[in-house]
């Protein structure tokens, strides 16, 4: 069993976590293949609209993403990009 709070590191990972294309477009609202262009290597990101409903599907399911998947930096990599 998994612990809470795993973190699913692509898009890949969350869509196919959360129950594929067809299931994520109802929590988000988009039709699926909408959903399968989110998996695209080249752009690899969620919509920024998305975030909270993938989130909250996710922690509600003891999971996390990072905000990277949604084109937001996280905390973390913005400390290091002021420091550097």
């Amino acid at each position: 069993m998994s612990q809470a709070g795993e973190l699913l590191a692509t898009t890949d990972a969350v869509i196919d976590f959360l129950g594929g294309n067809g299931p994520v477009g109802v929590l988000v609202c988009a039709k699926p293949k909408a959903v399968s262009n989110w998996r695209n290597a080249a752009r690899g990101r969620f919509p920024a609209e998305t975030f909270l409903a993938l989130q909250r599907a996710l922690a509600a399911r003891g999971r996390t993403a990072p905000p990277g998947l949604w084109g937001m930096i996280g905390h973390d990599a913005s400390a290091q990009s002021v420091a550097s």
